[in-house]
């Protein structure tokens, strides 16, 4: 297997054509990684450059390289810097009452967040921290 910088290299060049990013994945690459490492066994294959062959000949192994690439929704909620960024890009620029839906909509899945498969502990800690982020948010738009 190639060392971990290969890996690095190939994702920064294909993560682009599925329309992400380097900067938001560098703290989910191992995951990442290992998802490539298990499918360049599924397929047989030796290496990276085998892979983006195979990406070549066969164009439906872009939607299976996508969803490896993709990030938990716990991922997600964990990274404070999404909260900056909605509250100080995003959340301004969205009408207040949509604002409250989105709000009530939240409230009401609550009970579907607290099933999900994690420990009770987990699933409290990370609820308690996504209700503190999610009230300091401002209660309206602009519109």
């Amino acid at each position: 297997m190639a060392p971990e910088r290969a890996y690095i290299e190939f994702l920064q060049v294909v993560l682009p054509r599925l329309g992400l990013r380097w900067p938001g994945f560098r703290k989910v690459r191992g995951q990442v990684i290992k998802r490539l490492k298990r499918r360049l066994r599924v397929l047989h294959l030796q290496d990276l450059a085998g892979y983006a062959a195979y990406l070549d000949t066969h164009p439906a192994e872009w939607d299976v390289l996508d969803a490896m690439c993709r990030i938990s929704m716990s991922r997600f909620y964990r990274d404070k810097g999404v909260f900056v960024t909605l509250r100080e890009t995003v959340l301004p620029h969205i009408p207040p009452e949509d604002l409250a839906q989105e709000r009530q909509r939240f409230a009401d899945h609550r009970q579907r967040f607290a099933m999900q498969r994690r420990s009770p502990r987990q699933t409290k800690t990370q609820f308690a921290q996504l209700s503190h982020m999610w009230e300091t948010l401002p209660a309206t738009g602009t519109g």
